[in-house]
């Protein structure tokens, strides 16, 4: 019973780290390339201001 129990909470965890850490991953990823996007178009238009005048 205790075994079982084991194997299930072993899979269980497995399934868990399987099936939401690439989710995580992508979400994380994801956020900070669109900190990155939004700072490199913030000091282009900070550039071109600048060259403007």
């Amino acid at each position: 019973m205790l075994g079982e129990l084991r194997f299930v909470s072993k899979l269980y965890i497995l399934f868990f780290f399987t099936t939401f850490s690439p989710l995580w991953l992508f979400g994380f990823s994801a956020f900070w390339l669109l900190i990155h996007c939004h700072l490199i178009t913030w000091v282009i238009h900070v550039f071109l201001f600048v060259f403007e005048n």
